[in-house]
């Protein structure tokens, strides 16, 4: 991590032009980084050390001792940089220097902690220029940044991501139309809204953002009591080309809505997929934050190349029993990701479609409560005979080879049971099936 955070202080201080490192730089430029952290409109050309130090307490654990930001960078004993190994002054790290120092006094021996030379102590904090933000529940700070090897990739991407900062709120990634109050569901809907403002320059030549050289770095927690997470290059590409994906198929149901309509509608031709569906990830009353427990959940998987079918399914159980709306372009969605990340599609296919079968055969039947009998099932023994039971109230028979050639039965059980819960309560068509 600290390789990646170092390699964006270099590039803001490229970008100032700021080639030397003795103190007349520092002192000259040191509200530089914290500007551009916070806001130029929050931060004037003017403000004093103690106005500064305010606004960073919002993200960094900065002790009340500290009132100047530039004596941070005096020197003030003799040691060995973390960083680079040089040996002679250093500078102890500071939260706003190297935000991601873990330090507990009852564990950590204060001689353990990290120092740097002034170069590299400046190099640090500079790198909060382009380190991003966002508040979830209970005040805790979603905290990212992206790193690359291609300095001009590099660039491009933070350039991009500035462009969803919101000047009002300290530089805070904008809110979206999508309400989030957890890291991970943050996570997912910001990436999501950085790829759908590259889709109009990118379109049809996407292959050229180089993504798959781009890894991104994210902290959330408080204080310092935090987790850590880190998507290589290989996961991110992925992931922005599955939002690709969605969104190519907005466009073209958009396209088609409009034409049968034979009018413009109010709605946002990107987004149909990814709102319709993610959005509706929520279940039940209360705080937000509870209500969206389970979709961060959902969430995280997502971030780390998985589809969590046990959990969509306990979404999807909860919101058939508390008579909500479902969500829509189920089959899109998933298709789309396991596309995406070229997992194995087919098995999926075969399940959810069989499903689906069985939910329009119990439609309006005094069979629609049995979801639950297959649901409470506990062993995959309990689970295939509740189905076998099905078969003989059905009168019909059920092909249990793809569920039982699949290598996961709770997997199975859960897709299986979304096919279902979609074909009687969803606003899934038959059509979707095959999408």
């Amino acid at each position: 991590m600290m390789d990646a955070y170092y390699r964006n202080g270099e590039l803001f201080l490229k970008k100032l032009g700021l080639e030397k490192d003795d103190e007349d730089v520092i002192k000259n430029n040191y509200m530089k980084p914290a500007r551009e952290f916070l806001g130029h409109s929050n931060i004037g050309e003017n403000a004093k050390d103690n106005e500064v130090i305010k606004p960073l307490r919002r993200y960094f654990e900065i002790s009340g001792k500290t009132t100047s930001i530039l004596k941070s960078f005096q020197t003030s004993k003799n040691g060995k940089c973390s960083y680079c190994g040089d040996e002679g002054k250093v500078i102890e790290n500071k939260s706003f220097i190297f935000p991601f120092e873990r330090k507990v006094d009852s564990i950590v021996n204060e001689n353990n902690r990290l120092a740097f030379c002034q170069k590299c102590a400046f190099t640090f904090y500079s790198a909060m220029a382009y380190l991003y933000k966002k508040r979830v529940e209970d005040n805790k700070n979603l905290l990212f940044f992206f790193d690359s090897y291609d300095s001009q990739t590099l660039d491009s991407v933070t350039s991009e991501m500035k462009k969803l900062q919101d000047p009002n709120q300290y530089m805070e990634i904008k809110s979206s139309k999508i309400k989030t109050d957890h890291p991970y569901d943050t996570m997912v809907v910001t990436t999501y809204e950085f790829i759908k403002n590259l889709y109009g320059d990118y379109r049809e030549n996407r292959d050229t953002l180089q993504l798959n050289s781009v890894s991104l770095y994210m902290v959330h927690g408080k204080e310092q009591i935090y987790d850590y997470n880190y998507i290589d290059g290989s996961t991110f590409l992925k992931i922005s080309n599955f939002f690709f994906k969605i969104i190519d198929e907005s466009v073209e149901r958009f396209n088609k809505i409009e034409e049968k309509k034979g009018k413009t509608i109010n709605l946002e031709a990107e987004s149909l997929v990814f709102y319709g569906f993610f959005n509706e990830l929520i279940t039940g009353d209360g705080k937000l934050s509870e209500k969206t427990r389970l979709r961060e959940m959902f969430s995280h998987s997502m971030l780390e190349g998985k589809i969590d079918f046990i959990v969509l399914n306990e979404i999807l159980m909860k919101k058939q029993k508390n008579k909500e709306k479902l969500p829509l372009y189920y089959t899109t969605f998933i298709t789309k990701y396991l596309e995406a990340f070229n997992l194995e599609k087919e098995s999926f296919e075969h399940i959810n479609h069989l499903g689906y079968s069985l939910g329009q055969s119990i439609k309006g039947t005094n069979l629609e409560n049995y979801i639950w009998e297959i649901f409470r099932s506990r062993g995959e023994e309990q689970f295939l005979n509740s189905l076998v039971e099905l078969q003989l109230k059905l009168q019909r028979a059920i092909d249990l080879r793809p569920i039982n050639e699949y290598e996961n039965w709770k997997e199975a059980k859960a897709i299986l049971l979304n096919g279902i819960v979609n074909a009687l309560y969803g606003g899934e068509k038959k059509n979707e099936q095959s999408n």
